[in-house]
């Protein structure tokens, strides 16, 4: 799956990108991370992109297997 946030390669450019695409959905990713909190600590913001995007990865293979 392809959601065109970063180049696909590990280099600064990459990070900058899920940092600006982090920043655009700011408003609604902080909601979620305030959620999931582990004894009062919150989760990097970096940690809550990777969730989101292995579970949006897991759920499209999902439905392919159905």
């Amino acid at each position: 799956m392809n959601c065109n946030v970063a180049t696909g390669t590990y280099s600064i450019k990459s990070v900058m990108e899920l940092a600006d695409f982090y920043e655009k959905h700011s408003e609604s990713l902080d909601l979620i991370r305030d959620k999931m909190k582990v004894y009062d600590l919150t989760y990097p913001q970096i940690k809550i992109l990777d969730m989101g995007f292995w579970q949006l990865d897991y759920d499209l293979n999902v439905r392919n297997e159905e």
